[in-house]
């Protein structure tokens, strides 16, 4: 009875077949880092939702208007802050600065009306609704 051989695969397709398997490993991994961070990113906008509802819930809402800007620049960054003038329920006109800048631009032009809330205990604590 004559030998017979049997040839399971050259060191070529082996290789490939190696390549391959680890390419789709490497897919695999970044799929499931990309979904991490997905939920990861999800979970904190969440949280600062409820965060950001929790807080108005004891605060008052008014009708704003931007009167200006207000720059910050301490030599290493430049900010603007929006400058809000609004009416408490009992008449008084405060004025205060947004509590979110931006770079190179002002977050809000002149004359752009804004929901704000305020602390009525505190008028000065106030938010711009975004």
């Amino acid at each position: 009875m004559p030998a017979t051989e049997v040839v399971v695969g050259s060191e070529a397709q082996r290789t490939a077949s190696s390549t391959s398997a680890a390419s789709t490993s490497g897919r695999w991994m970044a799929l499931a880092t990309l979904l991490c961070f997905t939920v990861l990113a999800l979970a904190m906008l969440v949280a600062l939702w409820r965060m950001h509802t929790t807080m108005r819930a004891g605060m008052a809402a008014a009708a704003g208007i931007v009167v200006g800007a207000v720059q910050y620049d301490d030599g290493e960054i430049n900010l603007f802050y929006p400058m809000v003038e609004f009416q408490t329920a009992a008449g008084e006109t405060i004025r205060f600065r947004g509590n979110i800048g931006t770079a190179f631009v002002p977050p809000y032009k002149v004359g752009n009306r804004v929901k704000v809330y305020y602390n009525p205990a505190q008028p000065r604590s106030a938010i711009i609704d975004r």
